[in-house]
């Protein structure tokens, strides 16, 4: 179980607390899937353990495994994205993040996976026109074509 801590607010805008030893995109799929968010642009902030980020190169990603050194925490200096619902059902989130090891040693790129440590606040904000016009923009998440 997903421990996180998870409110709506009246303006469309979910809060969450995402707890350490959590996989950060699992935890947005599953956030996505218990809010009924459609479509959405996602902000954060936090830490991670560890961090599995690909570098886009055209026809795919190289990919790249950043580690916390022993008793710190990889800084999330900005986490931002956004989430689908596709036509399959699925949740398709998109993430990039900016993480920081140590002083100038800093990694960006698109989050594959990322192991929360200590936590990760994040801001899901809904948006709830238009989702078939998102979902055609979208649409490579989901299809084979």
């Amino acid at each position: 179980m997903i421990e996180m801590h998870a409110y709506r607010s009246k303006a469309n805008i979910i809060v969450a607390k995402i707890s350490g030893g959590e996989e950060l995109v699992n935890a947005l799929k599953k956030l996505a899937r218990e809010h009924d968010i459609k479509l959405g642009m996602v902000s954060g902030i936090g830490g991670f353990e560890k961090a599995r980020i690909g570098l886009f190169r055209g026809n795919g990603y190289e990919e790249l495994v950043v580690e916390a050194l022993p008793g710190h925490v990889l800084e999330v200096a900005s986490l931002s994205g956004n989430l689908v619902i596709g036509d399959d059902g699925e949740v398709y989130p998109h993430v990039h993040v900016v993480v920081a090891r140590k002083q100038n040693e800093v990694y960006a790129g698109h989050l594959i996976e990322g192991i929360v440590k200590p936590f990760i606040e994040l801001f899901i904000i809904e948006q709830v026109e238009n989702l078939e016009k998102a979902r055609e923009f979208f649409k490579h998440r989901w299809s084979k074509t």
